[in-house]
């Protein structure tokens, strides 16, 4: 064999593994870390992509933080009633930091639960409230909550009944009217049952002529009720309320007109 024909047998056999593919590819994720929270893997097309860590979501190369989530479902009152028994329609759960909303969503109840997601490490507070059909608060409740490093569940969280107290007033055995009766305004407060300890007072003190007032807010049960008339003459007191009332039930209790009586009146 000439020099010539080995060397024309040499090219022939390079171009023969050329043509059967032997060729080297390289590692699609060399030098790929996924930011340090996931896992590079090779996609149908062959390239890379990261599969990402709990918390975490892709985007392009690299693993994203997306804080972590606080869970919490709910039932109601001391009997651990279902929305359905509570005549509950929605519930209003809301996350707070310093008391200031970080975000809050309101949800069909009968979902009975949510996760809020997004949470970076820190202190929370969570608050959930009961709507019924028309809207209305029945239902609260607040959690305080530590998230640092984890997802967090609460569990299950008891919602308490709360409600309003609605009520008009008149004066005197003869159930006169602001008028007749002389009374410019009329002092609104409510104290414990033992009358120790000052829980509302409303500040302006409401016009006589406003027939009425709707304090809301309040937890199922007893209170002191105190109700003094201001006379227009010389603002003194000529009429006065002080009663225990209850709140029975979620929503509006409504105790109708209340007759303050005469201690001295105004006339």
């Amino acid at each position: 064999m000439t020099r010539k024909t080995l060397l024309f047998s040499i090219v022939g056999l390079l171009v023969g593994s050329l043509v059967t593919g032997c060729v080297i590819k390289e590692n699609p994720c060399a030098d790929v870390t996924c930011s340090g929270f996931g896992e590079c893997i090779e996609d149908a097309n062959g390239d890379a992509m990261c599969e990402c860590d709990a918390n975490y979501h892709a985007e392009g190369l690299q693993c994203i933080f997306d804080g972590y989530s606080i869970s919490v479902e709910w039932d109601f009152g001391p009997e651990f009633k279902s929305c359905t028994e509570v005549q509950v329609t929605n519930v209003f759960v809301q996350l707070l930091e310093n008391d200031v909303e970080v975000t809050s969503t309101t949800v069909n109840c009968q979902v009975g639960g949510v996760d809020i997601e997004g949470v970076m490490d820190g202190f929370y507070s969570v608050a959930l409230v009961g709507l019924n059909n028309s809207g209305e608060e029945w239902y609260r409740a607040y959690v305080d909550v530590q998230v640092a490093g984890f997802n967090e569940d609460l569990g299950v969280v008891n919602l308490e009944a709360f409600g309003f107290m609605e009520f008009s007033w008149v004066f005197g055995t003869e159930q006169w009217d602001c008028l007749t009766a002389g009374v410019d305004r009329v002092r609104v407060e409510v104290w414990t049952t033992d009358e120790a300890t000052n829980l509302f007072t409303a500040n302006p003190i409401p016009d006589c002529e406003d027939l009425g007032a709707i304090i809301t807010n309040w937890d199922i049960g007893a209170y002191n009720l105190l109700l003094e008339g201001i006379c227009e003459s010389d603002l003194s007191t000529g009429y006065v309320l002080d009663a225990n009332v209850e709140i029975l039930y979620p929503g509006q209790n409504d105790y109708g007109p209340l007759i303050l009586d005469d201690v001295g009146g105004c006339l």
